[in-house]
């Protein structure tokens, strides 16, 4: 099982009004052997899991974390970005210091994440 508790900084890519953005985002993650919580957050907004597993699978060389999570904007963003649903899928890195994927919410927007280990 991949050991992934800890600070994480990366990047998180979409789509708004036609346009691609990238914006920075950062990621707290507790594991323990029973658990593991995600506290995902952006300038506009925090993400709390309340689901995550692991997938997996050596021999078709799959290692992903998988979580569902609720979206919480500000108050100030909320007028453009309503709390939210949605779920992660993130292929781990052999060395467990990099996550990458993507992200889909129930508002039919997804995107890219990228995380470093700090």
């Amino acid at each position: 099982m991949p050991f992934l508790n800890g600070q994480w900084d990366g990047t998180v890519t979409y789509e708004w009004e036609g346009q691609k953005h990238i914006k920075a985002i950062s990621m707290s993650i507790r594991q323990t052997l029973f658990y593991i919580h995600l506290k995902v957050k952006t300038d506009e907004s925090t993400s709390l899991s309340y689901s995550a597993s692991f997938n997996i699978n050596e021999q078709r060389q799959e290692r992903e974390l998988i979580y569902s999570y609720s979206n919480e904007p500000s108050i100030q963003n909320r007028s453009k970005s309503p709390i939210h649903y949605g779920a992660a899928k993130l292929s781990i890195s052999d060395d467990n210091q990099e996550l990458v994927g993507y992200y889909w919410t129930d508002r039919k927007t997804l995107g890219g994440l990228n995380f470093k280990k700090r």
